[in-house]
């Protein structure tokens, strides 16, 4: 069996933005082939406003500036059946993605004695990553004992240039600007490998265990030139090994429960200018338990607690200063990973509603912090820092039903809060706690003649960390129509159709700054596409260091 499929869209906003990609699966009993490729042009026009609380009045900036890119993706799977016990997955994929970031930006001040200025910038990022993945599976009998093992490779490489300057208000435009250069190079390398054993015993009980190990590898360099001459060498060296096991059991038609036990040690160098900042080591133990009791399909409740540890990306950990035209970077080596314990307790009711309880108590919290340099007004200082422990509590709802046969709606909400302990410009510690608050609603409309409407809404306010979102909305809308059994495929869609997906931005820390940031989402989307052939298969992701990549962008 085979299917080919084609297509593309084109999205009409204050700038144009095309896609095109080619989908390709081939199947027999014993290979399954997948191969996709896109291509992606994307321009977006973005301002921003920024007022900042100085100590001697206030600060304003202004910005636009236009981001164009272009990326290529692509993916290749190859699945072989070699019998009834045995299977083998290789799967490759990445991207490499040029990107340009064009920036006006004016500075005004309240207090005459600073002068006000302009602030150019002109930026190429080409990124790109390649990741590959090795699995294999052994069946070994009919009652459902298997062996796993994974093993994958994936390298991001991100060369960055930028150029700026920044000149009084009264000398624009620039005769001959001083021009300040920042150029880095990083690479990444992450090797994963990992293996689980699943075995069950005496018809209800299920064992597991598994060990995996996984290697972070970085070299950055960064090269400053202008009013800040700076040449800096980066490296990271780190090693996790963890093993787990776990219990599980259907104690009863109605009652299901798990529980595992799991050990991670950590190793971590990193060095700068060829000196070592620091070398340590980290080992965590954790448990997990499950339990959850399911009547029919109209009622089942269930309660969960896991530990677990979130390490912070390689990015946040990188001592290297970063200075561009309105900021100073800089990671922190120095960060502990976040350790989350967390309880959840759900019910679903009538096979439509969904609640949802939960608590976490985060240890070692990771913030990102920015804050205005009372000495430099005009410099933005940027860090990541370990925040106190803090708890979170949530709630959610979720409803799903198909209430006629031509409509279905899905409403979701949800409610969080947690603290975030803080010095205000006074020195007295507060507690931002105010509630996020999230809703969305989904309807689909099926029309006459094969005709799919679609209409959604979402809306989100409040606290994360130390900023505090403003109101922010979005009206969506999209209409598709099917020719030929369902093989050509057009649709179109409307974003922001109110004007109010805009953040708003205010910081609770000393200089209270509040950020607007606009990018203007309304836009208007044709898509079409093409399917030849038919095919079952379906293309399933089957790498195992997901969270890992997140770390290494």
């Amino acid at each position: 069996m085979y299917a080919v499929k084609v297509g593309g869209d084109y999205t009409q906003s204050r700038m144009g933005s095309g896609t095109v990609f080619g989908d390709g699966i081939f199947n027999t009993k014993y290979v399954g082939i997948t191969a996709y490729y896109a291509y992606e042009n994307r321009d977006i026009r973005v301002f921003e406003d920024n007022t900042s609380t100085l100590p001697m009045g206030w600060m304003h900036t202004n910005s636009s500036y236009k981001i164009s890119s272009q990326t290529n993706k692509y993916r290749v799977s190859i699945d072989l059946k070699l019998n009834q016990k045995h299977s083998l997955q290789l799967q490759a994929d990445g991207f490499a993605l040029t990107e340009y970031d064009d920036k006006t930006e004016y500075a005004q001040f309240s207090q005459v004695t600073l002068p006000n200025f302009y602030t150019y910038s002109l930026t190429e990022s080409s990124p790109y990553q390649f990741n590959s993945s090795l699995n294999y599976n052994y069946q070994i009998d009919s009652i459902g004992q298997r062996l796993k093992f994974v093993a994958d490779y994936c390298k991001y490489r991100n060369t960055f240039n930028q150029q700026f300057y920044s000149t009084l208000e009264e000398d624009m435009p620039p005769t001959n600007p001083f021009m300040n250069y920042n150029n880095a190079n990083s690479t990444f390398n992450l090797y994963t490998l990992s293996a689980g054993y699943v075995k069950p015993f005496l018809k209800k009980w299920t064992f597991e265990t598994g060990a995996k190990y996984y290697a972070i590898t970085s070299n950055s360099q960064t090269d400053i030139l202008g009013s800040t001459n700076l040449l800096q060498n980066t490296s990271t060296n780190e090693q996790n090994i963890g093993v787990y096991a776990s219990l599980s059991a259907a104690l009863s038609p109605s009652i299901y429960m798990t529980a595992g036990l799991r050990a991670e040690r950590m190793s971590r160098e990193l060095g700068k200018n060829s000196l070592k900042q620091i070398d340590t080591s980290q080992i965590n133990l954790f448990s997990s338990f499950l339990i959850n009791y399911k009547s029919s399909n109209n009622f089942s409740i269930g309660f969960s607690y896991s530990g677990r540890i979130s390490r912070p990306s390689i990015r946040a950990l990188d001592p290297a200063v970063i200075v561009d035209s309105l900021s100073n970077q800089q990671g922190n080596p120095y960060l502990e990973s976040s350790l989350i314990h967390s309880f959840h307790l759900s019910t679903k009711l009538y096979n439509c509603l969904t609640i949802r309880l939960g608590y976490r108590y985060v240890l070692n919290p990771i913030y990102f912090v920015a804050y205005k340099d009372f000495d430099n007004p005009q410099v933005t200082n940027v860090r990541i820092v370990n925040g106190k422990n803090t708890d979170v509590y949530t709630a959610s709802v979720i409803f799903d039903k198909d209430l006629f046969k031509w409509w279905s709606v899905s409403l979701s909400g949800s409610i969080s809060t947690n603290k975030y302990l803080y010095l205000d410009k006074d020195g007295v510690q507060k507690n931002n706690n105010t509630p996020l608050t999230y809703f969305s609603t989904q309807n689909n409309f099926s029309l006459p003649w094969g005709v799919l409407f679609n209409l959604g809404f979402i809306w989100f306010k409040g606290s994360s960390g130390s900023i505090y979102n403003g109101a922010s909305s979005n009206l969506f809308a999209s209409i598709q129509k099917n020719w030929f059994n369902q093989k050509l495929s057009v649709a179109l869609s409307a974003n922001d159709i109110l004007r109010q997906y805009i953040t708003y931005e205010t910081s609770v820390l000393n200089g209270n700054n509040l950020n607007v940031y606009d990018s203007d989402s309304r836009s208007i989307t044709i898509s079409i596409s093409y399917k030849i052939g038919q095919s079952l298969y379906k293309y399933v992701s089957k790498a195992g260091n997901e969270e890992e990549q997140r770390r290494i962008r």
